[in-house]
């Protein structure tokens, strides 16, 4: 439920962009597989959307980077920088935020 939620937030955000971390939107899961061919991907299925994800680095922060595919069309990009971080204090949560918020 919480990735649902995480769908519902991005997808208006990441609708407005032009490209996420090199793919565009309406590229296929074997385009993005074609442009990381050396990274080990999780896939999870949630009610029809394919979400293949892996960890990274962002801001000098570890992070989830989650791919989200509707019909086998890339259709959102998101940063889960919560999965890897749940260890650390809210106010150094919120410092990280600070630091790597868009303006």
């Amino acid at each position: 439920m919480k990735k649902l939620l995480l769908l519902l937030l991005f997808i208006p955000l990441m609708s407005f962009g032009q490209d996420f971390r090199k793919m565009s939107f309406g590229q296929s899961v074997e385009e993005l597989k074609e442009t990381y061919p050396k990274i080990e991907f999780t896939v999870e299925n949630e009610m029809g959307t394919v979400i293949l994800s892996h960890e990274d680095i962002v801001g000098a922060l570890d992070t989830t980077v989650g791919y989200l595919f509707i019909d086998d069309k890339f259709s959102a990009g998101v940063y889960d920088f919560d999965r890897l971080n749940v260890f650390k204090s809210a106010d150094d949560r919120y410092k990280d935020f600070k630091s790597i918020q868009i303006i």
